[in-house]
């Protein structure tokens, strides 16, 4: 739940200094030095919105590990991402699954093998 707190708030924050100093420079006098600085205030409020997905969404960032680390270099140093990989690896492993299925309080099964 943070992490999707702490996305929303370094989204905004970049955009909303980007927008006051806009605002700022349109009713009052700016420097040459003001102006340079919002420019690049607004370059880097768009490139942040790719940085603060990779740092705090876990999903994003694991496909973008996906992509950039081949399978094979994955599988030497032991980076199983996403439980696709997890789960084939287990399997590959495993001689003999465990299931340790459990009643809940409603009487369905469940399996905690599914959730790795």
């Amino acid at each position: 739940m943070f992490q999707i707190l702490f996305q929303a708030v370094s989204l905004c924050s970049f955009h909303t200094i980007t927008g006051f100093l806009y605002i700022y420079m349109q009713f009052f006098t700016t420097t040459p030095v003001l102006i340079i600085v919002s420019q690049f205030a607004w370059q880097f409020s768009s490139g942040a919105v790719g940085v603060s997905y990779l740092v705090f969404n876990r999903t994003i960032r694991n496909t973008v590990l996906k992509m950039m680390i081949p399978k094979k270099i994955r599988q030497k140093f032991g980076l199983h991402i996403g439980v696709d990989e997890h789960l084939a690896l287990e399997v590959a492993t495993a001689c003999v699954p465990v299931v340790v299925p459990v009643i809940n309080s409603a009487g369905g099964v469940i399996k905690f093998d599914n959730y790795l």
